[in-house]
This record gives structure tokens, sequence and C-alpha cells, in this order.
């Protein structure tokens, strides 16, 4: 399954990426899907058109449609620069500190904001 991504809406609508620090940089509504990829669910850099994502700011931890609920964010890049992956994380339970959602939860309704950095 894949992330769904939305550009967040600005006033010049045509424009949603810009550069900071010298790179491309680009905010974007982030949806999770129906089943949840172990490890987390996976962005790469060919889906923003750019060559290598650098990181990503977590700007709003995911929440779901109704807002009533919500999980952290863990953003991890691969050694290769390629690809991010966004790991859902629940709050501290008995097994320990936020751990990660489990593979195949339906977090479909959940919508986090950040700001996807790359070249």
């Amino acid at each position: 399954m894949a992330l769904t991504l939305t550009d967040v809406a600005t006033p010049n609508a045509a424009q949603h990426t810009g550069t900071m620090l010298g790179m491309k940089a680009r905010i974007v509504d982030i949806t999770f899907d129906a089943s949840y990829l172990t490890t987390g669910e996976v962005l790469t850099a060919a889906q923003l058109g750019w060559a290598m994502v650098i990181g990503a700011v977590v700007l709003n931890d995911p929440v779901n449609a109704a807002g009533t609920l919500s999980v952290g964010c863990v953003v991890r890049k691969n050694t290769a620069g390629s690809q991010l992956a966004f790991q859902a994380m629940y709050g501290p339970t008995s097994v320990g500190p936020y751990p990660e959602a489990t593979s195949t939860n339906d977090l479909s309704t959940y919508t986090g904001r950040f700001i996807v950095l790359g070249y």
C-alpha cells in the first residue's frame, strides 16, 4: 500500500515546492493507508519528482478524521537517500515507551502535516 500526499493550499496554489537552505522544500499532508507496514510507510524521492530526500519535519502528528485520536510519527531516511519511512508510534504501554503500530493496522483515516526536504 502507499501513503497519500496532498499539497497544502497556499496563496499561490501553483507553487507547492520552494527552497530552504539550498534544498527543495515541500509542505504536504500525508495520509497513511489501510494496511500499515511494520518499519513504516514509504515515501520515495521519485514520488515528489526529486532525485534525493534528506528528511522530513513533522509539523502536526497524524490525527484521525474525527480529530479525536492521534499517533506520533518518526521519520527515517534510508542510507541511499531515495526514500523516507514514516513510522506511526503509539503512546506508552506496558510493552514500552511509544511502540510502533503493528503490521496491517488500518491508519487510513490518519493524516499529518510535514515539510519534506530534498533535491
